[in-house]
């Protein structure tokens, strides 16, 4: 298949028939290339002013769900923004991985730690290490679609693309221990251009950990209506109950 033919393969795949497989596939290669080049190149970024620049008031949370090319967002992040960013991430179900898998995973992990400004954080670690990160006044990535095997992980209902589903509310708890701002964040893919959407939505100061996360929702929500094909996992099969 040549290039010419592949591009309408994918307009095809992805914008009639919405094949998730299609799009794992092209986010899968996509991350082979990870980088700040990379994303410098294919990722174009909505709503910058609502980044602070100043020093006294740098520092928040992204709040985000695995949709989209969800690495590449830090590394745009800190090559478009020119801020100090890194996310946490899991290596927990990785124990239920193939030799291959797993040493995808890992390399992608990798890659990301080099071009974001700082090496990942894990859920393995000490929380006390992302809290002094944000306090001083960086930024991070925080996932609010986490699904541990073997871990109790608390979630809380919220009402997502018509149905329940039951998501962390890390993301604002850190944002609220550290007064830090919270923004929802989401990356989109575009078949057309072949080409992503950083959707970085208005902050949201925390005083409640649940209101905050349900405005966080509702404005994901409204930019990926539509496009579930690109979640990384069926939201609703694996969320449908508070732990597992």
């Amino acid at each position: 298949m040549n290039e010419k033919q592949s591009y309408f393969y994918e307009l095809y795949e992805l914008m009639l028939k919405k094949n998730p497989a299609t799009f794992a596939s092209i986010m899968k290669n996509e991350l082979s290339y990870l980088s700040r080049d990379y994303a410098d190149k294919k990722v174009f970024i909505s709503n910058k002013a609502e980044i602070s620049c100043e020093s006294s008031s740098r520092g928040g949370v992204f709040a985000f769900l695995h949709f989209g090319n969800f690495f590449l967002s830090g590394a745009a992040l800190c090559q478009k923004l020119k801020i100090n960013y890194t996310a946490v991430a899991s290596l927990v179900n990785m124990q239920f991985m193939k030799d291959e898998e797993i040493s995808f995973w890992r390399d992608v992990h990798e890659k990301a730690g080099n071009c974001y400004s700082e090496k990942l954080f894990f859920t393995s670690n000490y929380p006390k290490k992302m809290i002094n990160w944000l306090l001083a006044g960086n930024y991070l990535g925080v996932a609010m679609d986490v699904a541990e095997e073997g871990k109790n992980n608390k979630r809380t209902e919220f009402e997502f693309l018509g149905k329940k589903v039951f998501l962390q509310t890390s993301p604002a708890r850190l944002a609220r221990i550290t007064k830090k701002p919270l923004f929802p964040m989401n990356i989109l893919y575009c078949p057309l251009s072949r080409k992503h959407k950083l959707f970085l939505g208005k902050p949201v100061i925390v005083h409640d950990e649940v209101d905050a996360s349900k405005a966080i929702v509702e404005e994901i929500e409204k930019e990926i209506k539509g496009r579930e094909y690109q979640f990384f996992h069926d939201i609703h099969k694996t969320f449908h109950e508070p732990s597992r």
